[in-house]
């Protein structure tokens, strides 16, 4: 019904139009020489699956899954699997976050007690409610039935807490990268028309050491082996590996740096007198950035070896904000030592 506009009136005439398979440089968006996708306009994927199962992992890592329960400490000791699809795209100068994975995790507990999660569902649509998790106990025990019963009672709301937490974080963290908008042409400017200091970019500041409220604590055990057995199975990569079931590094020497758990526990030896004692910086990689604390391990006796465990300076909570201590402390007693003593068939006895 409206009023039909003269051809006259538009700016190119029905001759001047791109046929169909040809093409009109006044509409196609060229490449630039240069590469570069100015403002982030243009739809890119970048695939960070990888960078997202390190993440995950040192989130994880010694969550326990079964705080006050009468059946003892059980925790996430491993991320066994990630699979499927997460990437970032850009769109029009915004940044977005899509993930579309599965995960499967180990749980250790007392006595040997292990077991696995399967997560085969994380999508970017999920809510704690709707999120599937399978619990087993892959161990013999009487008990096994009543641990994973305790576990997903009390394991799976922590987890999906846990999870949950860690996705909007790196989505925040995704989208607070969105690009900002490239800066106008320049031309030449006068003295009085440079930045001034203050504008300029600055120099970023070097990390700051642990500072701030710190924990400690000791551990005072007994092995049924001699101190050199002991010592050993400690510095020796190839027996860590073979008891931690996880890749280690290990450079057995004053200033040498190890790696343990696939990179998320990693530090350097200060102090080494074989069979009597180790003293070495130690840190989690969830901890905050330049945050280092002291570990010392004391060999003592001769046919039974005792070993006194001290770590000192260790920050009340991590790069999340979750508390440290207990994490550490359960660690060590159930992700080392009491895996240590099934590999090598030692007693367990705390004195």
């Amino acid at each position: 019904g409206g009023v039909p506009v003269p051809l006259c009136f538009c700016d190119v005439s029905l001759s001047e139009m791109a046929r169909v398979g040809e093409g009109d440089e006044r509409w196609i968006v060229k490449e630039r020489e240069d590469g570069k996708n100015v403002g982030n306009w243009h739809w890119q994927e970048t695939n960070c699956l990888r960078f997202t199962e390190e993440g995950l992992r040192e989130k994880l890592f010694g969550l326990s899954l079964t705080e006050g329960s009468t059946l003892g400490s059980f925790q996430v000791s491993e991320l066994t699997k990630l699979e499927g699809d997460c990437y970032t795209y850009n769109r029009k100068g915004k940044m977005y976050l899509f993930y579309d994975m599965s995960a499967n995790l180990k749980w250790t507990g007392p006595d040997n007690t292990e077991g696995t999660i399967e997560l085969p569902n994380l999508s970017d649509d999920i809510e704690t409610g709707t999120m599937e998790i399978r619990v087993t106990c892959t161990s013999s025990s009487p008990n096994s039935d009543t641990i994973r019963q305790e576990i997903k009672k009390m394991g799976v709301p922590v987890l999906q807490t846990a999870i949950l937490s860690f996705l909007q974080e790196l989505k925040n963290r995704i989208q607070s990268k969105t690009p900002a908008p490239p800066p106008a042409a320049t031309t030449n400017t006068s003295n009085s028309e440079k930045p001034t200091q203050t504008q300029q970019d600055k120099p970023k500041e070097a990390p700051k050491s642990n500072s701030g409220s710190t924990k400690s604590f000791d551990l005072h055990l007994n092995f049924g082996c001699n101190r050199s057995q002991l010592y050993d199975a400690i510095t020796n990569p190839q027996r860590v590996m073979g008891f931690t079931s996880a890749p280690a590094t290990i450079d057995l020497r004053v200033g040498g740096k190890f790696e343990m758990f696939a990179g998320s526990v990693c530090g350097e030896y200060k102090e080494l007198i074989p069979n009597q004692k180790i003293v070495q910086t130690w840190r989690m990689k969830s901890w905050p950035e330049n945050t280092w604390s002291t570990v010392t391990m004391t060999f003592t006796g001769e046919e039974d070896t005792k070993l006194h465990l001290k770590q000192e300076n260790i920050p009340a909570r991590d790069s999340s904000g979750s508390e440290v201590l207990k994490q550490v402390e359960q660690g060590w007693q159930n992700n080392f030592f009491s895996r240590l003593r099934s590999a090598f068939g030692w007693r367990e006895e705390d004195v």
